[in-house]
């Protein structure tokens, strides 16, 4: 087992080849490894600070008994929302050692979410890209690198717009919004209230921004108070309406279209997806009167076959495989 200590506090790893780690208030570090190896570090060297993405990295140096070049250590650590770029290594392999908040590290495309007491392995050549993610304080990692860290051996990456809508989810704070496909985060709840026939006493309007990414999909479904949409960056959406009368229309929002805004109607069927499978598109979303998820009815995809047969490929394009049931549709 791993233990990190700093300030009379604990903190166990499941997976490392250390046996215990000190902080000591001067800020000297002791590393004691299963070998009996005993490691001093100092953390004067500050390697790099990125005032846009919040990263420091602090070299450890002074090492009193290892003078081995094939590895060496590293304080790294993320104001809260702050990441690393994108990048790979060519020869060297990196374990991260999570100390403090949350980590979520995209590996080739893959998100592995790494909490405060647990590690994760990088292997060459794997592209990789760190988010702090901790609702309170920043991100703080140890970092051991095999063999020992050079820059030469860090290769960014040219960011796609899929690491963009990546960063922007991590700078806006969004949450998966399931089911219906997305992210999103409430940026305003009107403390107004006001009287609905529909929906009885409510707030007045909520907002909220949306994302979604290229290869994802906001499922069928209907919201019963109106909801107007405004596009802010990425490639253009197309929405899909559908009529109790089964008529189906489009409607296209961002740069390409021309259109910027779109409300939806109360109790209509509503679906989407960016144009470009390889980008993104960011919207907000107004509400009113004010959002409930009570008032949010995904459609299963058999309900609308029966009902619409007719436009069995878009229902079944846009309808997710285990839909929460609803029975909303009237017949």
């Amino acid at each position: 087992m791993f233990a990190i200590k700093r300030l009379e506090k604990q903190l166990l790893f499941s997976d490392s080849n250390l046996a215990a780690v000190l902080f000591d208030a001067d800020g000297s570090i002791h590393l004691d490894t299963p070998a009996g190896e005993k490691l001093t570090f100092s953390t004067q060297n500050k390697l790099r600070i990125d005032s846009n993405s919040g990263e420091s990295v602090t070299e450890l140096s002074g090492l009193a008994t290892d003078q081995r070049e094939d590895r060496s250590w590293a304080l790294v650590s993320f104001l809260r929302n702050g990441y690393s770029p994108l990048h790979h290594h060519d020869a060297r392999t990196e374990k991260y050692y999570v100390t403090s908040g949350q980590a979520r590290v995209m590996i080739d495309g893959q998100e592995h979410l790494v909490p405060k007491g647990k590690c994760i392995t990088l292997h060459p050549h794997q592209k990789h890209q760190v988010f702090s993610i901790g609702e309170q304080g920043n991100l703080e990692m140890l970092v051991q690198c095999t063999p020992s860290w050079t820059p030469s051996d860090q290769i960014q990456e040219s960011v796609s717009p899929l690491t963009e809508a990546d960063q922007i989810i991590q700078k806006l704070a969004l949450i998966p919004l399931y089911p219906e496909g997305g992210y999103f985060k409430e940026m305003h709840r009107s403390p107004h209230k006001i009287k609905s026939e529909t929906h009885g006493e409510r707030d007045a309007f909520t907002s909220i921004y949306f994302l979604l990414k290229g290869d994802d999909f906001s499922a069928w479904h209907i919201t019963t108070s109106d909801e107007s949409l405004y596009y802010h960056m990425g490639c253009d959406l197309n929405l899909y309406l559908l009529d109790e009368d089964g008529t189906l229309s489009s409607v296209t929002l961002g740069l390409e279209s021309g259109q910027f805004q779109f409300t939806v109607p109360a109790n209509k069927l509503v679906c989407a997806r960016p144009k470009n499978i390889d980008s993104f598109t960011l919207l907000s979303s107004a509400v009113g009167p004010g959002f409930e998820f009570k008032d949010f009815k995904l459609i299963p995809q058999s309900e609308l076959l029966t009902k619409f047969p007719q436009h069995h490929e878009i229902i079944q394009e846009f309808t997710r495989e285990h839909p929460h049931p609803s029975s909303s549709l009237k017949n």
